[in-house]
């Protein structure tokens, strides 16, 4: 769905702080065609889908907030157990 209409969600600031939050938003942009790795630079790794400067800062924004989110409770160690296990 690699449309600008399904970036909506990735590329607008969001509060994630729940683990669910952050499953929900990993899982939008694997739908969107934007999941990336969470450590690179988007502006490298999504340079083809002709974001703006705030989609980027968005994308950050948001990704910064998924890292920071505490895992315990869930069946997942972090994100990248989640997007492993649950998104491949």
């Amino acid at each position: 769905m690699n449309t600008p209409e399904s970036f909506a969600v990735v590329t607008t600031n969001l509060d994630i702080v729940a683990p669910t939050q952050a499953m929900d938003y990993l899982s939008a942009m694997d739908q969107s065609g934007l999941l990336y790795h969470l450590h690179d630079d988007p502006r490298d790794c999504l340079q083809a889908y002709g974001l703006t400067a705030n989609q980027y800062a968005a994308i950050e924004h948001n990704v910064e907030q998924v890292l920071s989110v505490d895992w315990k409770g869930t069946r997942y160690e972090c994100p990248f157990d989640y997007i492993i296990r649950a998104l491949s």
